[in-house]
């Protein structure tokens, strides 16, 4: 496999340094080479890396650790993907601004055990974290937008909370989570509204979570989309009267057996 980048000096757009591939500023880490057994990251220009590129570590199957350092505000689509050794994703103190991690950032680390982000987390995209194995997640307070199938098949995660900034969180984001049981809302001052999934697909929230039993979406929920607690182990929900949408078989295959629907719904699917 690739063991360095070299990169001749008169090249204005791209650097290497030590086989590492970068921007010419270095500001963003393009490309970590696969073939070193034994990573330092310690000794890279963290004062000068804002991103993590597209694919830059992806596949590599030596690391074992990770931490965002204080000035990354970007982790790319696919940067850790298939680490298979990963184990632990930390952040260094100190940070602000926002950081937002991209499509299957981390998908398919399935020894992926520890997480920490830090709270001006602002988006995770689609499939960030999909197939890891993390049991406890800590939401962080800035977190916008959790993407779709987010953490798919996860089956360690047992609670999750949607604190006060979220606004939408995509279909299949915990989709066959099958040992989380515990959901909770964020219902404080200034809360803000949230679409719990969509009305297109067919992949719920939460569909496949056996051992979720009870949910409270207070008044923060304005839609409950497609299938989104199917085959579900739901037995009792709390709406909420700011839903206006329930999407198609949203409970279709769930153990709920009585279920009150706010005047405030218009539109109730299939």
């Amino acid at each position: 496999s690739l063991s360095e980048v070299k990169v001749d000096a008169a090249n204005e757009h791209l650097t290497s340094d030590k086989g590492i591939l970068y921007s010419k500023d270095m500001s963003e880490l393009m490309f970590y080479p696969k073939s070193n057994n034994d990573p330092d990251l310690s000794e890279l220009p963290w004062d000068k890396i804002t991103k993590i590129g597209e694919a830059a570590f992806s596949g590599h199957t030596s690391l074992t650790a990770f931490e965002i350092k204080k000035g990354i505000t970007e982790i790319g689509n696919n940067a850790f993907e298939d680490c298979a050794a990963l184990v632990s994703l930390t952040y260094e103190a100190g940070g602000n601004g926002s950081l937002i991690i991209g499509i299957h950032a981390f998908d398919d680390c399935k020894a992926l055990a520890e997480i920490a982000l830090p709270d001006y987390t602002t988006a995770i995209g689609n499939s960030a974290f999909k197939y890891t194995a993390f049991e406890t997640f800590q939401t962080p307070a800035s977190l916008t937008t959790l993407g779709t199938e987010v953490f798919m098949h996860n089956k360690n995660l047992t609670a999750f909370t949607i604190t006060a900034n979220i606004e939408s969180i995509g279909n299949g984001a915990f989709n066959s989570c099958t040992n989380l049981a515990t959901v909770t809302v964020d219902d404080s001052a200034n809360a803000k509204l949230f679409a719990l999934g969509g009305t297109s697909g067919t992949s719920g929230v939460f569909a496949g979570c056996t051992q979720l039993k009870n949910i409270d979406l207070k008044n923060r929920a304005t839609l409950i989309g497609n299938y989104a607690f199917s085959n579900s182990g739901l037995t009792a929900i709390t709406i909420g009267s700011n839903v206006t949408t329930i999407g198609n078989s949203a409970f279709k295959g769930s153990k709920i057996t009585t279920i009150y629907i706010p005047a405030t719904v218009t539109k109730l699917d299939n």
